[in-house]
């Protein structure tokens, strides 16, 4: 009777070893997503500037939440934009991106990327330089 007393305990010890693992496995692949996210929506958020900025040269940024179903998920994301002028470079602007995913969530990833955009007013047309 104490030999299968002992087995069961050491089988549940084993298995809840076994669900912690997974639960810890499963939080660091949902981080890695959301990290992932983050990184795709600064890159977004590149992209929405140079096109601002060739489109108005005062554009100066903005804070742009992007909805759950733009993302084809159940969550949103923050993408904050800081627009500011290159000293002795009248043709190009600085860009600052930062962005949030989950926004609005206490565990979220954050993402950044500070780039030079040049912009020609009169083609319509930006490039960006890391």
């Amino acid at each position: 009777m104490l030999a299968v007393l002992v087995c069961v305990v050491l089988v549940t010890m084993i298995t809840l070893s076994l669900i912690k693992i997974t639960m810890a496995h499963r939080t660091q692949a949902q981080r890695e997503l959301w990290r992932l996210q983050a990184s795709w929506l600064v890159e977004s958020g590149i992209e929405r500037a140079a096109a601002k900025i060739a489109a108005n040269g005062g554009y100066v940024g903005e804070t742009w939440s992007v909805a759950a179903e733009e993302l084809g998920g159940g969550r949103a994301g923050d993408v904050r934009i800081v627009v500011s002028a290159v000293e002795g470079r009248s043709d190009a602007r600085q860009v600052h991106v930062e962005a949030v995913f989950p926004a609005g969530s206490d565990q979220r990833a954050k993402s950044s990327k500070q780039v030079t955009v040049s912009a020609r007013h009169e083609a319509g047309t930006a490039k960006q330089t890391p």
